[in-house]
């Protein structure tokens, strides 16, 4: 009898410096009245012309962390919902006493709250002439053009099985499946676009090539460079 072997590749823990697992009714896809930020993102096409949101998803709990640039008319603005308490690297920055006296009692409030125009929306204020460069550069990558996994696939392709000298079958399996993801909200009038994709940042190593994948690294590139995570 011939051996059938199944090579798994071990697992590879992609956590973004911005992480998210929503605790009140997580959804793979969006629709309005569904997600956790429904409220949120109605507004912001209410009050916007169009709005970017950049958001870093993780299976490890976390608070929301979300990174939002919209423009109205001629005005760019840039906004975070986050708690900053909760970000370790903030955290670890900041003198200890001032940091105890300033974090309130219920840091842990943004884990059960859904994301809206709240105490934990913030305006993030940006030069307005980098601001202008930020919004550049993310069209010039042309966002709304992208596709995502729900259209090109997850992970990489199958390889094809490999037979060994003693005539045994080997299956490799390239996937990970504790790994973080990306996701980008494009907003309008008109809808509420979502382009999902899972650990972009592996994938574009073990299988390069995918310029949607190439185009939400670049696209999460410029966020850090503007907002600081």
């Amino acid at each position: 009898m011939r051996k059938v072997s199944v090579m798994l590749k071990p697992l590879f823990i992609s956590l973004g410096i911005m992480s998210t697992i929503w605790l009140i009714n997580p959804l793979p896809l969006f629709s309005q009245s569904t997600h956790p930020a429904d409220s949120l993102f109605t507004k912001l096409q209410q009050y916007t012309d169009s709005t970017m949101v950049l958001e870093y998803t993780s299976n490890w709990i976390g608070p929301p962390s979300l990174y939002i640039l919209s423009k109205k008319n001629d005005t760019l603005n840039a906004y975070t919902y986050r708690n900053i308490f909760l970000d370790r690297k903030i955290r670890g920055e900041m003198i200890p006493g001032i940091r105890r006296e300033m974090n309130p009692d219920d840091a842990y409030k943004i884990m059960i709250t859904k994301p809206d125009i709240n105490e934990f929306f913030h305006f993030y204020p940006i030069e307005k002439k980098a601001i202008h460069k930020f919004w550049a550069k993310l069209h010039k990558i042309a966002p709304w053009s992208l596709t995502d996994d729900s259209v090109n696939g997850f992970g990489c392709p199958p390889r094809k099985p490999e037979i060994t000298k003693a005539g045994d079958t080997i299956f490799r399996d390239e996937n990970i499946y504790d790994g973080g993801g990306m996701r980008l909200y494009l907003i309008t009038k008109e809808q509420i676009k979502m382009l999902d994709y899972y650990a972009p940042d592996f994938y574009i190593r073990i299988c390069p090539g995918r310029k949607d994948r190439e185009g939400i690294l670049k696209i999460g590139k410029i966020f850090k460079e503007y907002i600081r995570p």
